[in-house]
């Protein structure tokens, strides 16, 4: 990989960020790469000399490497950044977690985060990793009864927190993630490598609507001189009869807003978006619709 440095961060920052002492150990695949679309991957692997990103996109990696180093010289009874492996359809698998705390048996895995994760619930893929370490942990003689996510969250506010009840009370918050029967786990454990298996032989199913983040376009009925919709819906036939419906006084200064979807992922998140052929093709669509 290849890193530019657009924003002319302090060299120190730049540096650290360019300095990646990441290492799988002898693995054919991760836990964070078994839960991650395999098309991803496999396009990661393939371009990783061409894929060029800069040092203020990784700068939040960079800050839970900070945290993982404290971790680490926290004297309590706690295991904290231990590898562990396990074999699954004739692949080595791997996976790392953060903190494992003996006397209440909790495995914990902290994140950097936006507010808005904890407000709209935990990701999936957080859920699906824990589970995964939690059952490599199992597989090495660790009791595992708990499961939580250590949020730090980045954008924070006690103004909001102070206003808004659905808020993360505190700036860091324990959350509990629901803890997965060993076999159920090992069933998506054994999934997930067919799946990559398959991507790595060439058979690649492209990413879903989920894997891409994938947002919708929508359409706002707005008002001249109001700042919030309406109705928001979901094409504009329907935003036109539910904007005809309205009476004279109602209908006056509306109009319809077109409000684009796009595929979070590939735009803001992916660093193989540009070697995607299936990315290319959304955009082609897109311009072509637009």
């Amino acid at each position: 990989m290849q890193y530019t440095n657009e924003l002319n961060l302090p060299e120190a920052i730049a540096s650290a960020v360019r300095f990646d002492d990441y290492d799988s150990g002898e693995s054919d695949i991760t836990v964070t790469q078994l839960i991650a679309p395999p098309q991803v991957v496999q396009l990661s692997r393939q371009h990783n000399e061409d894929i060029v990103e800069d040092v203020s996109d990784r700068l939040w990696m960079l800050m839970g490497k900070a945290m993982h180093a404290i971790l680490e010289r926290a004297q309590d009874s706690a295991i904290v950044e231990q590898r562990l492996f396990t074999t699954c359809m004739g692949w080595n698998v791997s996976g790392q977690f953060d903190r494992l705390h003996v006397e209440s048996e909790t495995l914990q895995d902290y994140k950097f985060s936006s507010v808005w994760e904890y407000i709209h619930g935990v990701k999936p893929e957080r859920i699906a990793q824990l589970n995964l370490l939690a059952l490599l942990a199992r597989e090495h003689g660790h009791k595992i009864s708990r499961l939580e996510v250590v949020y730090l969250f980045r954008d924070w506010s006690r103004a909001e927190a102070n206003r808004n009840a659905d808020y993360p009370r505190h700036q860091i918050m324990a959350v509990p993630v629901p803890l997965w029967k060993g076999t159920d786990t090992r069933i998506y454990m054994t999934e997930r490598v067919v799946e990559h298996q398959q991507a790595a032989k060439g058979n690649v199913t492209p990413c879903t609507d989920e894997d891409r983040w994938a947002k919708p376009t929508k359409y706002a009925v707005m008002k001249t001189g109001r700042k919030s919709a309406l109705r928001v819906l979901d094409s504009h036939v329907d935003a036109e009869a539910w904007r005809n419906a309205l009476n004279g006084a109602q209908l006056k200064g509306t109009y319809i807003d077109e409000r684009p979807g796009e595929n979070t992922r590939c735009e803001y998140y992916c660093s193989a978006a540009q070697f995607c052929p299936q990315f290319k093709t959304l955009k082609e669509k897109d311009n072509v619709e637009i």
